[in-house]
């Protein structure tokens, strides 16, 4: 029987049980799909990350217990934090292969990691009545979109208030983040919900500076 390591990784956190957890499993060859899907579903977390060696660093698919996805932070920042720590690689940057979003890569500084991803280009759109209604509430500052919706509220505490019917979101077609300005030390908030996935909401949302 083939013996495969894997790792747990709480991004985004130095504690225990804290952050955004991902499973991580390195690879020296691709398995078949279903395997990994069969793999996923068994570590029963938000998003596992597996990646295999290449000419230019590594390549990387994320997946839940529902299927590939096409891109993850935390699980990437996993991934790198792995390669890292308990893989001993010797270069200060990580260079990934994706199927869907192109080249991405991670750069250590000390005990820093920064992660370059691509940005989608947003315009401004008239809200979509399904989107408020969906998300409870009758207006906002502002929305845009490109791969996803992205909704602006005045404040924190209607971000941290908002009780979403996710399910009722799929006809959108898109995925849904809301945000805005944060409070104290925290430059802006964000939630995320993802409809029709089977993490319907990132285990975490952001508070950053």
């Amino acid at each position: 029987m083939q013996q495969i390591d894997f790792y747990m990784v709480d991004a985004f956190s130095t504690a225990t049980f804290g952050g955004n957890a991902a499973a991580v499993c390195p690879l020296t060859e691709w398995l078949p799909d279903e395997t990994l899907l069969k793999m996923s579903k068994q570590h029963n977390q938000s998003e596992t990350a597996f990646f295999v060696p290449n000419e230019n660093g590594f390549e990387l698919r994320w997946f839940t217990t529902q299927g590939e996805i096409n891109l993850c932070g935390h699980a990437t920042l996993a991934a790198a934090h792995v390669i890292f720590e308990h893989l001993d690689y010797p270069g200060a940057t990580i260079h990934f292969d994706t199927r869907f979003v192109g080249p991405l890569t991670v750069a250590r500084s000390g005990e820093w990691l920064t992660l370059d991803f691509p940005a989608w280009e947003t315009e401004p759109v008239v809200p979509p009545s399904l989107l408020l209604e969906t998300l409870g509430i009758t207006e906002c500052k502002e929305v845009r979109v490109a791969r996803d919706y992205m909704v602006v509220l005045d404040n924190q505490r209607q971000v941290e208030a908002l009780r979403p019917n996710i399910n009722a979101m799929l006809p959108l077609g898109k995925m849904v983040c809301i945000t805005a300005p944060g409070e104290e030390k925290y430059d802006f908030v964000s939630r995320f919900f993802c409809p029709g996935e089977a993490v319907a909401e990132d285990p975490r949302y952001r508070f950053s500076t």
